[in-house]
């Protein structure tokens, strides 16, 4: 079995974890995106907040991490902040953005791009699923 870290250096593909925001809770949302770009000069809180509301009242999805690999998601999805709809947490190859169109694996529960079709299916030798991953992300079960 190769370490962890040899996966990940090797590992072509990469995911997302995208959340809706929840209308009533679009300060806090506001302020957890400004405190995570805020070491990269990134917006301010009331900028951010525009963008938050107006996603919100939307309906869009809203990116929460990018750039996970498969291992990582158990993790990413248990720690998903409390701004987001109850059950909307999904999960993408990179850089799906998540719309009526995009494809989804109804074996693994990821959306994928159609041309490419899902990293796991197609190389299951590096795109091993965490244990209970497949089942908890078919049920909603994240926050």
């Amino acid at each position: 079995m190769l370490p962890p870290e040899y996966a990940e250096f090797f590992d072509p593909m990469q995911f997302n974890v995208w959340v809706k925001i929840d209308p009533a809770k679009v300060v806090g949302a506001s302020a957890w995106y400004a405190q995570r770009s805020e070491h990269a000069g990134g917006k301010s809180v009331a900028a951010r907040y525009l963008d938050c509301r107006d996603a919100a009242r939307r309906g869009e999805y809203v990116s929460l991490e990018w750039i996970l690999h498969l291992r990582q998601l158990p993790d990413a999805l248990d720690s998903v902040p409390d701004f987001a709809v109850p059950g909307s947490a999904i999960v993408s190859d990179e850089p799906i953005v998540p719309d009526a169109q995009t494809p989804f694996c109804e074996t693994h529960g990821i959306l994928f791009t159609a041309r490419l079709g899902c990293s796991v299916c197609k190389d299951p030798v590096w795109h091993k699923m965490p244990p209970g991953l497949r089942e908890r992300l078919h049920r909603g079960e994240f926050p």
